[in-house]
């Protein structure tokens, strides 16, 4: 398993192969070309990472991108869903457990801590986790130790590489007591914050014939998109980012005569419909857009656009009112 090094920036696309089969992180903007450098770099040093992005952005792309690109890259990567289990049940997959440390704990077990010796840990959604999971995870940060579930006295050391994401926003997350500051500090000095497809848009072509080529091979076939279906994507929002472009072109090719030409997509259609009826809620989300927008703008104006002021006049981060900032495109 390997990431291949060569990442032609004229080809727009670097390949990802694991097991014979290829992942690609497929681009043309100049802002996933600063991404996938970044990456390249991190790849190099074994430091703490958080990956944030939207679901559907490639977050567990680009974090098996780092751990293949590293030096440990024949190491195994192990992923650990934060998202979907308690934080008990994560602490004993993390850092194993002994014989009798809760009910169930029959025998001893060895967490994933101990198997990847100086591979990966990869926590995704690490933002559901509570307290508990953040102090524990802290620790092993700071001292490269931990503990198994019911140990007493005693710790492990480990050498693995920790990457971490979520698509929920931290900062708020901090400012309402949920997530440490102090773990979100350590694991920010490798960041990386992937965009939605809505703002990588002329990333869309090559990610269609990317996609089209891929199941066009699968089904054996030879399908294409009507000028009608590519004018229904780039119009589209594409709320489950890359993770649904990749589904939609699925489905178009599976349901196309082998040399077919599709000509539209009915379930954006059925989005937009959705949309049309929900016309009050998307008013009602532009209009606090801009009424939160003019409110920095405001807050901005009367601190002498000094932001540690502003963010503190307003009640939130310093890096949320970045984000707000960028997002509004606030001179």
């Amino acid at each position: 398993m390997s990431f291949e090094n060569n990442c032609s920036y004229d080809k727009y696309k670097c390949k990802l192969k694991i097991e014979g089969m290829e992942f690609p992180i497929v681009y043309k903007s100049n802002k996933m070309k600063r991404l996938v450098g970044n990456t390249q770099i991190y790849s190099k040093y074994k430091i703490p990472m958080l990956i944030v992005g939207e679901t559907g952005t490639g977050k567990g792309l680009f974090a098996q991108a780092i751990h293949y690109l590293g030096e440990n890259k024949n190491k195994e990567i192990v992923t650990i869903d934060c998202g979907t289990i308690n934080s008990n049940l994560v602490l004993s997959e993390m850092f194993g457990h002994i014989k009798g440390a809760f009910t169930g704990a029959i025998k001893n077990k060895l967490g994933y801590f101990s198997c990847v010796g100086n591979g990966t840990i990869f926590l995704d959604e690490i933002g559901n986790q509570d307290e508990q999971f953040q102090v524990a995870l802290l620790k092993v940060i700071e001292t490269g130790e931990y503990s198994p579930v019911g140990l007493a006295n005693g710790s492990k050391k480990t050498d693995a590489r920790i990457i971490a994401a979520t698509n929920t926003n931290l900062e708020e997350s901090m400012e309402e007591g949920k997530f440490r500051k102090d773990l979100y500090y350590r694991l920010e000095g490798g960041y990386i914050s992937l965009p939605p497809l809505r703002e990588r848009m002329e990333d869309l072509p090559v990610l269609i014939k990317h996609f089209l080529k891929i199941h066009n091979s699968n089904f054996s076939k030879k399908v294409t998109l009507s000028d009608k279906a590519k004018e229904q994507l780039f119009n589209y929002d594409f709320p489950g980012n890359v993770r649904q472009l990749n589904s939609l072109i699925q489905h178009a090719v599976m349901f196309s005569p082998i040399e077919g030409c599709y000509s539209h997509f009915e379930r954006i259609k059925s989005s937009n419909n959705n949309n049309n009826n929900n016309n009050n809620s998307s008013t009602l989300k532009s209009k606090v857009e801009l009424y939160e927008k003019s409110l920095i703008e405001e807050a901005l104006k009367e601190n002498n656009y000094v932001r540690e002021k502003t963010f503190k006049s307003l009640g939130i981060g310093k890096r949320t009112l970045g984000h707000k900032i960028k997002r509004y495109k606030i001179n």
